[in-house]
């Protein structure tokens, strides 16, 4: 499969690019850009090493404060402390002000962030570039699933969601090793419902109405597993009505054919 190096980020459904990008188990950076935003993913061996970003939200203080492991005066502190090449991190733990545990949440938690994040941007450019990875950069080995997961449950316009289904009348079917990758995805209770009513047979709006999530949730739990190669997109049965008046005028056409010659 051949994905694209750089581009604009409406050139691609992100969640089916970072998919595939993961399972080419490829080590690299992916680089996107919002006017004077940056973000960049580090991928290495198919999961998310870690992520980077230059907006002040997405920093781990700003995290653990929002999380409620830290405080402001306690950053700012910590902050001021700061020498040499010594980290934010290390300077929290040696403070007592966080755990070494809350810290790694922390970083988990700062790297999701910034990935979900993602899915919001409109306009943007991305770009990826194959290779090693920076030295000392901190490998959380996050499963990208766990991330396009979140990612795709932030989207919150069901016409999006619908457009990238394939419309309502859309049918899928399980892809051949459904089975042995659906379990590690860990996707939320309400979605077994909706996934035990794929038989390649109803549509993505009656799929929808199994979902004990309501039937937004069903339409994301599906895409999720669309972008992630769970499933199959097969051609939706042809109504009765338009099977019988197209076959009406396939044979009108031939019956003029006929007295032409």
């Amino acid at each position: 499969m051949t994905l694209l190096k750089e581009g604009a980020l409406r050139q691609i459904w992100l969640s089916e690019y970072l998919y595939d990008l993961s399972a080419s188990g490829k080590n690299g950076t992916l680089r996107f850009e919002q006017d004077s935003l940056i973000k960049v993913l580090y991928l290495s061996e198919s999961c998310v090493a870690y992520a980077s970003s230059n907006a002040e939200t997405d920093r781990l203080g700003e995290v653990l404060i929002r999380s409620g492991k830290l405080t402001r005066e306690e950053l700012t502190l910590a902050s001021s402390k700061l020498e040499g090449n010594k980290t934010l991190g290390k300077q929290l733990i040696e403070m007592g002000f966080v755990r070494p545990e809350e810290l790694l949440e922390g970083a988990k938690a700062q790297v999701e962030g910034i990935a979900v994040s993602l899915f919001s941007w409109g306009e943007a450019s991305f770009s990826w570039m194959e290779g090693k990875l920076p030295d000392g950069l901190v490998n959380l080995k996050l499963p990208m699933g766990r991330l396009i997961l979140a990612g795709v449950m932030s989207l919150t316009d069901r016409q999006e969601i619908m457009a990238k289904l394939g419309g309502e009348s859309a049918v899928y079917n399980f892809s051949a090793d459904f089975m042995e990758r659906y379990e590690s995805m860990h996707l939320p209770e309400s979605a077994d419902a909706v996934v035990a009513g794929i038989d390649g047979k109803r549509s993505v709006s009656q799929l929808a109405k199994l979902g004990k999530g309501g039937e937004f949730e069903a339409c994301q739990v599906l895409y999720f597993c669309k972008s992630c190669r769970l499933l199959e997109s097969l051609s939706p049965a042809q109504p009765k009505e338009e099977k019988e008046a197209k076959t009406v005028e396939d044979f009108a056409r031939s019956e003029e054919h006929t007295s032409e010659l």
